[in-house]
């Protein structure tokens, strides 16, 4: 069952770079087989199953432009979970939005916006509908276009309670330090909003620990929080 999660997490990284640049998705197909029942270049399905003998030994792999990833399972082996994997990715992994917001101001150069993006404690206020926040460190937001002085509005999203006050997001500044002890109190989900910029972000209390990566991923991509799912994930197959 680790080997088919990790296969996931893979296939995933795979769906969601193949869905960015406009290509076709990935096939999971089998790299290597001493029975039968599996031939080399076999493409599984929806539908296949793994079902391996004492001695049997299989080999699947993932490929596209920027992945290469193989996983080898022995005999005994059983798992039927591999039917619908294909299904389940693409219902869980979106496209991401093309375009970025409209120009208001000065805004930042491609580089700091991309370097920006890829830092998963940044809460991303032109991008991020949903936003999975450590409650043991300051919340810190970030803006490419920093002309206007907006205030910032949080309320508890179960009981309305809005904080004591809104938050002054100081014009021609970027970034925004918030104390999580200014959330009201109590709350494990906020909505975070941005005064006269039509945007909003849901904010989501992470547990104080996860068993595992695999498990804090599930967690924020149930929550929503995609970007900073694909930041994990990325960063855990780079290390592999």
């Amino acid at each position: 069952m680790f080997n088919l999660l990790r296969l996931f997490l893979v296939l995933t990284v795979c769906l969601s770079w193949q869905m960015v640049m406009g290509a076709t998705a990935p096939k999971v197909s089998v790299a290597f087989s001493n029975t039968p029942e599996y031939t080399k270049g076999q493409v599984l399905t929806e539908n296949t199953k793994i079902d391996l003998k004492k001695g049997d030994e299989l080999t699947l792999q993932v490929a596209s432009s920027s992945v290469v990833y193989q996983q080898t399972f022995k005999g005994p082996y059983s798992d039927s979970k591999l039917a619908g994997l294909i299904k389940t990715i693409k219902e869980i992994i979106k496209p991401k939005r093309s375009g970025g917001p409209k120009k208001s101001g000065k805004e930042v150069d491609s580089q700091t916006r991309e370097r920006m993006m890829k830092n998963p404690n940044l809460l991303i206020a032109t991008e991020d509908e949903h936003f999975c926040y450590n409650a043991k460190k300051h919340l810190k937001f970030w803006r490419p276009t920093s002309q206007k002085k907006i205030n910032v509005v949080i309320t508890e999203e179960t009981t309305l309670a809005e904080a004591e006050q809104p938050e002054i997001w100081k014009a021609k500044e970027n970034t925004l330090d918030l104390s999580v002890d200014k959330l009201p109190k109590g709350g494990t989900s906020y909505l975070v909003e941005f005064e006269g910029t039509k945007k909003s972000t849901s904010l989501h209390k992470m547990p104080n620990k996860f068993d595992s990566n695999t498990y804090k991923w599930m967690w924020m991509v149930k929550k929503g929080c995609e970007r900073q799912a694909d930041i994990l994930i990325s960063k855990r197959v780079a290390s592999q």
